[in-house]
């Protein structure tokens, strides 16, 4: 059944009685029906792809990381190696110390004590050494202060007590050579007569 509107006949029915009328309707009652279910139906849909788009995400975000980490191992595998080729073990000549240095220091000081690695509380000493005895040489003071080094890790070092002895009789050795030497200063000066003037009371 075919509904005719005109301008003219629509004043004669109230929107209410149009609207009920169209709703009774088979055709459009079957619709309206289809229209519900095709709603529910795109709402399903688009939940299903938001979820799938959320565990997407949440895949993407898991690899990225992944990856994150498993780049930030190999850049840290790669640094410690250059560091490793970098950096080399230098034992001083003289005392023995161990001292991780680079290349270039290593052949810098090498240089400088012909051939030899000095580490810097050496240098110092044998600075002091040269400040000392203007004289000598960088070479002969390397020389000392490598043999004093020596000493003292073969003496000291092992018998600390027998050490501590040593030092007292070398102490009390040069006490009684001072002594000598005073005594015999005093005995070089003793005066033949008094300097007093003599006092005639008579």
């Amino acid at each position: 059944m075919r509904l005719f509107i005109t301008r003219y006949s629509i004043n004669s029915f109230t929107l209410y009685k149009l609207l009920r009328y169209l709703r009774d309707q088979p055709s459009i009652h079957r619709l309206y029906k289809y229209q519900i279910m095709a709603e529910s139906h795109v709402k399903e849909v688009s939940d299903f792809f938001l979820v799938m788009s959320e565990q997407r995400l949440r895949k993407v975000v898991s690899d990225v990381s992944v990856e994150i980490h498993r780049l930030n191992k190999e850049s840290e595998t790669n640094i410690n190696a250059k560091i490793e080729e970098v950096i080399k073990q230098a034992e001083c000549d003289c005392c023995g110390l161990k001292e991780e240095c680079t290349p270039s220091y290593i052949t810098q000081v090498e240089d400088s004590y012909s051939g030899k690695w000095v580490c810097g509380l050496c240098s110092e000493a044998v600075k002091e050494r040269m400040k000392r005895a203007p004289e000598t040489a960088k070479l002969e003071a390397l020389r000392f202060h490598r043999d004093f080094c020596q000493k003292y890790n073969t003496t000291t070092r092992l018998h600390p007590k027998l050490s501590l002895t040593c030092a007292m009789r070398n102490i009390a050795k040069r006490s009684c050579e001072k002594r000598n030497v005073m005594g015999l200063k005093a005995s070089n000066l003793a005066r033949s007569s008094s300097c007093v003037p003599r006092i005639d009371f008579n």
